[in-house]
């Protein structure tokens, strides 16, 4: 293995480990204090239930208006965990792991490896 392939193993090696902190924290926090659900969360959670109850739509107006990726995305977690704050939070926790590598990627492409495990680096641990 070359020196160049072996840096590029350990930039993975360090990216991956970066990816899982940032999963590591986010995922406790699902059904910890506060015990119910922000009010962006419960608009969330209440359209989410409408969908699976048989009202899908391409915009959501209540709560200012919203796209429905979230949304639908939230149903699905509903549709397996229940009606629970867990299964409204963890469909942003998933995204906000995969913003860390998001970050990355964007990053290398800004400016170097070395910098972009940097800001992945520092998405893993900011309170999201």
């Amino acid at each position: 293995m070359t020196p160049l392939h072996s840096h590029r193993w350990l930039t993975l090696g360090g990216l991956l480990l970066v990816v899982l902190i940032g999963f590591t924290l986010r995922m406790p926090v699902l059904g910890t204090p506060p015990p119910g659900l922000y009010h962006d969360e419960a608009y969330n959670g209440l359209d989410a239930v409408a969908t699976l109850e048989g009202d899908p739509r391409l915009y959501y107006p209540a709560n200012n208006g919203r796209e429905p990726l979230h949304v639908y995305l939230t149903a699905m977690a509903v549709s397996v965990l229940g009606r629970t704050p867990a299964s409204t939070r963890l469909p942003m926790a998933f995204a906000g792991t995969l913003m860390i590598a998001a970050v990355y990627a964007m990053s290398v492409a800004l400016f170097d490896r070395k910098a972009a495990l940097v800001a992945a680096a520092l998405t893993a641990v900011t309170p999201w």
